[in-house]
């Protein structure tokens, strides 16, 4: 089957786009699969034929939990506790990725109060130096990176904040939660049993594949 809708999807962009390699994009174990079906086929659906890429949902996860190892034992969880944004039973929950809204939250606030120390420290520096010539005094990138240099603890915070880059919402993960807001169980066997669920499913369906596609 996937490897039918990767044939489906070079043909019609091969079409409507001669020369254009196509972009697959599917979920984390769709793409395992693919990558053993371009393996098995490279001639006609190798690498360098077509492009297979997770979903943004599914990057965003990995990359949460990438985050979660590179903040751990530095205070992070600590510091959320202490702010009230949460508590302490919840907090590492919050950080394995396993909820993307929760995760994504509890690393915004910590990361924008970091983005508020460094702009305050970066103003220090502008009135120690107030009587040097405008031309002399460091952009916030070049102290930044005077400040990283010269002290470890700075170069770790402030590569954290470069870490936490969040763009707008996936669209695969706009697509699920649709999809769990049309379904009765948020499954796709709860929905079949629900018939309120499943004629709210028939009737939307087509239309969220219009969005999407």
């Amino acid at each position: 089957m996937i490897l039918h809708a990767i044939h489906i999807i070079s043909t019609a962009v091969r079409h409507l786009n001669p020369g254009q390699i196509p972009v697959v994009v599917v979920d984390q174990l769709l793409y395992a699969i693919a990558k053993q079906l371009q393996w098995s086929w490279p001639e006609s659906h190798g690498e360098e034929k077509v492009v297979m890429m997770m979903g943004g949902l599914t990057i965003e996860m990995n990359w949460l939990k990438l985050l979660e190892d590179w903040i751990d034992g530095s205070g992070w969880t600590s510091s959320l506790v202490q702010a009230d944004v949460t508590t302490a039973g919840r907090t590492d929950a919050m950080l394995t990725g396993a909820h993307v809204t929760r995760t994504r939250y509890a690393h915004q606030v910590p990361a924008a109060s970091l983005h508020i120390l460094q702009k305050q420290a970066y103003r220090q520096y502008l009135t120690q130096h107030s009587d040097t010539d405008t031309e002399a005094r460091l952009s916030i990138e070049e102290w930044s990176d005077v400040q990283s240099g010269a002290q470890p603890q700075f170069k770790y915070w402030a590569t954290t904040m470069k870490l936490h880059i969040f763009s707008a919402m996936a669209l695969d993960q706009y697509h699920e939660q649709l999809n769990q807001l049309i379904k009765g169980d948020r499954v796709a066997v709860g929905s079949t049993e629900n018939a309120q669920a499943l004629e709210r499913w028939m009737i939307a369906g087509p239309e969220i594949s219009q969005v999407v596609l």
